[in-house]
């Protein structure tokens, strides 16, 4: 399984046959399937710190980090640019502006 990490990891195989797999901070790594059903992975994937990758899709989501606030707060700040200045054509279109 490949997964790209914001944080630093150790992931512990629950069944204690196998030694931890360490990840570390920005980092994509291929990790043993036995990750998954880790304590620490589960944890880490509900706080979105692990972005498991399937496809291209995904690891051009996490270089760019999509899910990110910033980028959260980024594409609202767009949003309202936009909102903006197809306000202000309307109002230049009605001859107010």
């Amino acid at each position: 399984m490949q997964i790209f990490s914001n944080r630093s990891f150790q992931f512990d195989d629950p069944a204690g046959e196998q030694p931890p797999v360490i990840v570390k901070n920005g980092e994509f790594a291929a990790v043993p399937d036995w990750v998954a059903d880790s304590t620490m992975f589960k944890l880490a994937r509900a706080d979105e710190d692990i972005r498991v990758i399937v496809d291209r899709q995904d690891v051009k989501a996490a270089e760019l980090g999509k899910d990110s606030d910033a980028a959260k707060l980024e594409a609202e700040k767009a949003a309202d640019t936009l909102a903006k200045k197809e306000a202000d054509g309307k109002k230049a279109a009605d001859g107010k502006g």
